[in-house]
Order: structure tokens, then C-alpha cells, then sequence
């Protein structure tokens, strides 16, 4: 017979966004070794989920629709795994309880942990929080692209790739580079996207900006969808040196090209927008036509993405670094 656990989470179906996949396809990777009981909250998820078991001294728990809480059924021990932006209180207050044996983040800081973990009196368990991964916004076959990008060395661009939006508002430096012919800000349709970065030698990366989220507090996390977009598909990017980490990497001038934030912000402070925009276009210009350094870093994205973040192995660093690993008790189902 298979040990019982409980799939807690708030079910936000509308919001297709790439952790909500990832909780239902984990859910049916661990029906192999487990019962599951599903306790989905769908009708409200802007209200959170209400446990009163996995709460710490009655505080409500708010989780939203890019966590999940796995509990063991007979002992009540808990994981919780995290997509959200926010290491917030509600967070904290589970990591507290005693029977919470690990959360998993995926926007994770070494630097704001202490401060978040401090400002609830809970420096002494920080060891329970740890790095996780990051995913992409929607499944597409890897393999097919990249063998798209092997396959286009005839056709690569010499412009920086980057698509998004929020250049008239925060994202001024991307801005400025559109302006200078140095990326091309048009939208297009994802496939579409897809096909065009296999195409280009380097991206730039999505969140650059230096003049918000200064505080542990609103720190709202640093990777996007668009970055694991191009590690998964070994395109090099540029961007101001990580805060945030994942399992094993995201490492600078090794998984990526880095600028130091030091070098960022001394940039800021004397031109603004002007100066880190520079930085970028120094840095692209150095690196554009540099094969061996861009192969490396190339191959290290690759390494990391099959690795860590890929289904099944996403799977795998969740199970084998938590007490999942020690509630399997027996061989996994024939499939």
C-alpha cells in the first residue's frame, strides 16, 4: 500500500502561467509512489488557502496560486514549494512550524533571506529554506529548437535578441538600446519568438532595472520566463550580475554574461538610464564576435537547464532534496 499524502494548493486554472502545469504534472509523477489526496481551492484563489493544521500559531495562511504544500498524511510533515515573487510573512510563519521540513524557492536571495527570516524572529531556521528552480511561461519541445539554432549558423543576427514590454515605462535602459537599432522591440507570436532567438548569438536579459526593489522587502525576484527561455535553449545573455539564485547556478561569465551590479550602479548613478544602457552595448560589443567564450557559456546553460529545471529532473530535485526522498518507501509503479 502506498503512503497517503496531501496536494494542498490554491488552483487559479485562468492563470496558465508555467507553475501551474508544472504542480499538476509533479502531481502525477509522485501518484507513482504515492496516494494523493487533492485539496484544490479554485472558486476563490484571491482569498488564499485556509489550513488550520499547517498554520503557525493560528496565523492564516495566504498562499497564492504559484505555491503548493505537500503534506504526509500520517506524520503531518510538510514541504512547501514556491514560485512566487515574494518570500513574504505567510511564507515564514509555515517555515516556523515544526513540522515544515523544507521551502523551496524559486526566486531566491542569500542576501534578503536573513532580513526576511530576521524580521520574524527566525534566523535560527533559515537552513530550512533553500534555492530551487525556475521554469518557462509555456511548454514547447526543446530539442526541436534547438536543433533550429544548430542549424542557423549561416543566419545568426548581430543584434541582441529581447522581446517584452514595459519600455515606456520601466524598462528604460531596453528602451534606449531599441532607440540605438541594437534590439528589436517588436512583439511577436511565441513559435515565432522562439524561431528568432535560435538566431541571434546573444540575448539580454528581461529585468535590468536599478532604481526599484532596493529593500529585502519588495523584492519581487529577478529571473524571468524569458531568461530560462534562453538557458533551456543555450543562447548566451546579457545582464547586471544575479542577486537571486537557483540550484547549483545561475553563475556569472559562466551560465551567462555578467556586468557587475557594482559597475551598473556606478553607471546609474552618473547617467541614469544613459549609463547602464552603455554598459550593455560595451559589454554586447566585447562579447558579440568572441565563438569560444560564447560556446562555453552556450554549453554551461544547456548543462544546468537538463539538469536542474527539465521534467523529469525538476521532479528530481524536489524529491531528492526534501524528506519526499525518505516518505518513498518502496519501487515506483511500472510505467
Amino acid at each position: 500500500m502506498k503512503p497517503k499524502i496531501k496536494f494542498h494548493r490554491p488552483e487559479n486554472i485562468q492563470w496558465g502561467r508555467y507553475h501551474t502545469k508544472w504542480f499538476a504534472l509533479f502531481k502525477d509523477y509522485l501518484s507513482n509512489y504515492f496516494e494523493i489526496e487533492c485539496l484544490n481551492y479554485p472558486d476563490r484563489p484571491d482569498l488564499g488557502l485556509v489550513a488550520p493544521d499547517l498554520l503557525y500559531k493560528g496565523n492564516v495562511n495566504l498562499l497564492t496560486d504559484t505555491e503548493t504544500i505537500i503534506e504526509n498524511s500520517e506524520t503531518g510533515e510538510f514541504i512547501v514549494l514556491s514560485f512566487t515573487e515574494y518570500f513574504n510573512n505567510t511564507t515564514v510563519h509555515l517555515a516556523k512550524n515544526e513540522k515544515c521540513k523544507r521551502v523551496f524557492l524559486a526566486h531566491f536571495s542569500h542576501h534578503n533571506l536573513y532580513y526576511w527570516m530576521k524580521r520574524d524572529f527566525a534566523e535560527d531556521l533559515m537552513g530550512k529554506v533553500s534555492p530551487w528552480f525556475f521554469g518557462w511561461s509555456e511548454e514547447f519541445d526543446v530539442d526541436y529548437y534547438r536543433n533550429i539554432r544548430a542549424n542557423s549558423n549561416n543566419k545568426i543576427s548581430d543584434k541582441m535578441f529581447w522581446k517584452g514590454s514595459g519600455t515606456e515605462i520601466y524598462r528604460l535602459g531596453v528602451k534606449i538600446l531599441g532607440e540605438r537599432n541594437l534590439i528589436d522591440l517588436e512583439k511577436m507570436e511565441f513559435n515565432n519568438y522562439l524561431t528568432s532567438l535560435c538566431s541571434h548569438k546573444v540575448a539580454l536579459s528581461y529585468y535590468l532595472d536599478l532604481d526599484k526593489y532596493t529593500t529585502p522587502y519588495d523584492h519581487p525576484g529577478e529571473f524571468c520566463y524569458r531568461d530560462m527561455e534562453y538557458v533551456s535553449l543555450g543562447v548566451p545573455f546579457i545582464r547586471i550580475e544575479y542577486k537571486d539564485s537557483v540550484h547549483n547556478g545561475l553563475y556569472p561569465n559562466h551560465h551567462y554574461i555578467s556586468i557587475l551590479r557594482e559597475h551598473a550602479f556606478d553607471a546609474y548613478k552618473q547617467q541614469g538610464n544613459e549609463g547602464v544602457a552603455n554598459l550593455i552595448e560595451q559589454k554586447f560589443n566585447e562579447v558579440k564576435n568572441n565563438e569560444k567564450f560564447l560556446n562555453y557559456i552556450s554549453k554551461n546553460q544547456i548543462e544546468w537547464f537538463d539538469n536542474y529545471a527539465r521534467v523529469p529532473k525538476s521532479f528530481e530535485l524536489t524529491i531528492n532534496n526534501s524528506v519526499l526522498k525518505d516518505w518513498i518507501t518502496w519501487k515506483p509503479l511500472q510505467t
